[in-house]
């Protein structure tokens, strides 16, 4: 169990009561353990000095129980128990137990609806389960009741919940992530309690019918008394009730992650207006949800209220940005991203210089970015990715000296303004990539940014790095992606990266780097993903590559001039997932030590590797997806190790010298298969029925090898060639074609005969090692080749 224990520092007369002093030492004693040792202060006769725990001033009873567990800021090792002791029976003045954030895995028992001096009872986050007690509505003092975030926990079979009813004196009651899906009269048993200002109800499986229009009006006084309304997160749809306008004293309103698709008439200008005392409102994944969100036909109707978060992220809203928001002044948080909202960032939200977080990114902006943004001098978060801006990224940018996170990239913006963020001293992420930016990047740009830890700045061929080799950069980066920045390094490995000790991450494909080999400083333990794809480095594998970067996962070098064979020290990268090291010169054998049962994607084609490939037994390519050999020089059988490879989709063994039979199992075992290419090899016998069940295939050339015998007839039953216009291929570029439905498409070099345009022939023939072309499907006019070419 997790507990976070408060020292309470109160000035007491008495100490605390025996018998009390005792209910808490066995209640203590529940416990399995205290590992990170914040029951220490548990132990003698006055309770009333020990952490957590709160006496009246006059009797010494303990009146307060504090064990909340604060992830933010407590991060000692978790308690386990399996009950909530009875022993606080004892505690008959009681007031306030607070046990949230730790994990009792039990039922709420029964015998805490006998407390009846509580007003305050937190049990969020907790790990209970089973039903919820209607004991509980015996605590009619209670003025919080909290038993959200416990996943397990039910209502009564029956749904019923008329025990809320009773807690007359409830002002904040937390219900989140209970299924209320059977408690039709929810809303009605809610409405009643006279005192009740904050409601959070997310994740309760509501539905529109607990909302019904006439169960809004007979409740007035509630919806004219309530602060704070959390409905996120359940399977509310159609659209929002105007009866929300009546909350005249809401100040936080989430009906966010529902499916409504038509805001209130008015849209949120007349809403603000209406609740001018309101301060969230988010109405974000709604991804329907659409009409006219600001109200364009009310004009400006918010001006001097008090709206600190606005978030309509993820939704469907066809509107531009209206300038009135600019007057918002007391905003703290805008977020319209991921939505359709379309036009210019209007000027007018340089206003805003409250503002702390604007995203505005994966939408349909366009034009130019205002220089008025400029002045939002308590920005730390701006998201402006993603959508159709051109022009200049803001000199002004520079002025915005709390900016944590900038992002600007997958725009066409086409340059970088004058010291736009060389004094950006807190900058910890900078992404400019994917734009048509030109121009010259020099350290000047980046000397104050102590705070950097990722920087991208790729996919911009016009860009150019002009840094001297011996730059000692002011920060440390843990992300660098400079890919198809053609001209960032002239052709050299960037010298400056030796000083970079923290890099998990690091993208350097296609920078145009030609050189003869791998600098050896080159090293980072830390580094888990590198790219260095699509260059022409030249020269072997470092042999201490496995030992200077032992924890990649992704490791990216196809593409460019390596030779020789692998180095043994490969084999230390157990953590591997995906090693693409196809279009090279390498050679020898290929190590098993490298199959790994983390390994989920293997690319090798276009090399010269030779002999077996995982000729021993075992499940270390248990959660292989991609495995690609062509054109290699592999021999022996297939390896029988992928007979348990059941997530592989593609399977790749094209021009290599692999020989005997077509398994079985390839049919009855691989049944994720949606490629397989065994064109060009040794082969022999016959085509295996069981590929007939390999439902998801979509391409299969088992072209030029010394396969005989009859087609199996059942081959017409691959439905799946017919659905995909076009697939993506390898995860590494290379194209996968095919023939469909009289349009021509090629699988790197698998070729249908007359243009995709010929006249279906019988199945049921044998086939002979000699000049032959049949058509395998009928229907759908896929082709399998046989013969040699």
């Amino acid at each position: 169990m997790m507990l976070l224990l408060l020292p309470f520092c109160l000035s007491v007369t008495a100490a605390c009561v025996q018998k009390e002093c005792e209910a808490l030492l066995q209640f203590k004693n529940s416990f399995y353990d205290d590992p990170s040792h914040r029951l220490a202060s548990w132990n003698g006769t006055d309770c009333c000095n020990w952490n957590g725990v709160g006496c009246h001033q006059i009797t010494g009873h303990v009146t307060i129980i504090d064990l909340r567990y604060d992830y933010q800021v407590d991060s000692s090792p978790s308690y386990s128990n399996n009950s909530i002791d009875s022993s606080l029976l004892e505690l008959k003045y009681l007031n306030y137990l607070d046990l949230s954030g730790n994990n009792f895995y039990t039922q709420i028992p029964s015998f805490l609806g006998s407390m009846v001096e509580l007003t305050y009872l937190n049990l969020s986050d907790t790990a209970v389960s089973g039903k919820v007690p209607p004991h509980l509505g015996n605590l009619t003092k209670l003025d919080t009741l909290d038993l959200s975030f416990n996943y397990e926990l039910q209502m009564a079979n029956t749904g019923d919940v008329e025990w809320i009813s009773h807690l007359s004196s409830l002002q904040f009651l937390g219900l989140a992530y209970i299924d209320f899906s059977k408690s039709l009269n929810l809303m009605q048993v809610i409405s009643s309690l006279p005192m009740l200002s904050s409601l959070r109800l997310r994740a309760c499986r509501l539905q529109s019918t607990h909302f019904s229009l006439s169960s809004w009006l007979n409740y007035s006084s509630f919806l004219s008394r309530i602060q704070l309304l959390d409905l996120s997160f359940n399977l509310l749809n159609d659209t929002i009730p105007k009866a929300f306008q009546n909350m005249t004293s809401l100040k936080y309103l989430d009906l966010s992650m529902n499916q409504f698709n038509v805001i209130f008439e008015g849209g949120i200008s007349t809403f603000i207006r209406n609740n001018c005392g309101l301060k969230v409102l988010d109405l974000s994944w709604n991804y329907n949800l659409g009409g006219d969100v600001f109200g364009s036909r009310y004009g400006n109707q918010s001006t001097g209220c008090d709206l600190q978060v606005l978030n309509l992220g993820y939704t469907s809203f066809k509107t531009k940005i209206p300038d009135w928001l600019g007057m918002l002044k007391s905003m703290k948080s805008l977020d319209l991203g991921h939505s359709k909202i379309y036009g210019p960032i209007p000027a007018s939200l340089g206003n805003l210089s409250s503002l702390e977080y604007l995203d505005l990114g994966h939408s349909k902006i366009y034009g130019p970015i205002p220089a008025s943004l400029g002045n939002l001098s308590s920005l730390e978060y701006l998201d402006l990715s993603r959508n159709a801006l051109t022009g200049t990224i803001p000199t002004a940018f520079g002025r915005l000296l709390n900016l944590r996170k900038l992002y600007v990239q997958e725009n066409r913006l086409m340059e970088v303004g004058n010291e736009c963020f060389t004094q950006l001293e807190k900058l910890e992420e900078l992404d400019i990539s994917r734009n048509l930016l030109k121009g010259i990047l020099t350290e000047v740009h980046f000397a104050n940014l102590y705070q950097l830890h990722s920087l991208r700045i790729g996919y911009n061929e016009l860009l150019c790095l002009d840094i001297k080799s011996d730059w000692n950069p002011p920060f440390q980066l843990q992300v660098f992606d400079a890919s198809s920045c053609i001209g960032c390094f002239g052709g050299d490995f960037p010298q400056w990266l030796r000083t970079q000790k923290a890099l998990f991450r690091l993208s350097l494909s296609n920078t145009s780097l030609s050189i003869s080999y791998l600098p050896t400083w080159f090293t980072s333990h830390n580094l888990t993903n590198l790219d260095l794809s699509f260059n022409q480095i030249m020269g072997p594998l470092p042999a201490s590559i496995g030992n200077q970067m032992p924890n990649l996962e992704e490791l990216y070098l196809n593409n460019n001039l390596f030779d020789d064979s692998l180095p043994p020290s490969l084999c230390r990268l157990k953590s591997l997932v995906i090693l693409d090291l196809s279009y090279n010169k390498l050679s020898g054998v290929f190590q098993d030590c490298l199959l790994t049962p983390n390994l989920r994607i293997l690319d090798l084609s276009h090399n010269n590797f030779s002999g077996t490939f995982a000729h021993s037994h075992g499940n270390y390519l248990s959660n292989i997806e991609k495995l690609c050999l062509r054109n290699n020089n592999f021999e022996g059988f297939m390896p029988i190790v992928l007979k348990n490879s059941k997530v592989l989709y593609i399977l790749d063994f094209e021009k290599n010298k692999f020989s005997g039979n077509i398994p079985r199992w390839i049919g009855n075992n691989l049944e994720s298969l949606e490629i397989l290419m065994l064109r060009s090899n040794l082969f022999n016998g016959t085509i295996p029925s069981s590929l007939c069940n390999l439902t998801y295939l979509k391409i299969l050339d088992l072209a030029n090898n010394q396969l005989e015998g009859i087609i199996p007839s059942k081959l017409s039953n691959f439905h799946e060639m017919t659905r995909s216009k076009y697939i993506y291929g390898e995860s590494f570029g290379s194209l996968y074609y095919y023939c469909m439905n009289g349009r021509y498409f090629v699988y790197n070099g698998a070729k249908c005969p007359d243009g995709g345009k010929s006249v279906a022939k019988s199945l049921e023939r044998v086939i002979s090692p000699h000049s032959m072309r049949l058509q395998v499907l009928t229907k759908i006019q896929i082709f399998v080749e046989i013969r040699s070419q």
